[in-house]
């Protein structure tokens, strides 16, 4: 385009031209492009994107996964470790039941034997001794 033109076609990137004095400023314009006072239009662009929040934030969540993810497996080894041992004592106690079971079987026939025969002679000696007490019914 040349510069005899009456329209101007402003470069991407130009500052904008300044009115003509014959030419009342158009508000409606400059509005948009308009910036507050204290920013500048070469800082805004050059700003460097901080990227410690995202980063942080992917590894927590990450060390978060890992850790429950973790603890998962954990309860499952530990669940299977857990049936493998209650199904070796099951068949221990099977296998070995009768070695623990008799004794205690014994003693406890022997127990009753010895208690049915003291019931025996407390009873058999009870008219016996039934002749000492002096509160007995005629």
């Amino acid at each position: 385009m040349s510069d005899t033109s009456e329209f101007s076609v402003p470069e991407p990137f130009a500052p904008k031209p300044p009115p003509r004095n014959d030419e009342s400023p158009d508000v409606s314009a400059e509005a948009p492009s308009e910036k507050p006072a204290g920013v500048d239009e070469g800082a805004t662009s050059q700003q460097p994107v901080n990227l410690a929040l995202p980063v942080l934030a992917a590894l927590a969540a990450g060390f978060a996964l890992g850790y429950a993810f973790s603890r998962y497996e954990e309860i499952l080894l530990r669940q299977s470790k857990l049936d493998k041992f209650l199904d070796y004592a099951n068949d221990w106690v099977r296998e070995h039941g009768s070695k623990l079971t008799d004794p205690i079987r014994e003693g406890i026939e022997s127990t009753g034997s010895t208690v049915g025969r003291a019931l025996r002679d407390v009873g058999s000696s009870a008219a016996r001794l039934d002749q000492l007490n002096p509160f007995r019914q005629r």
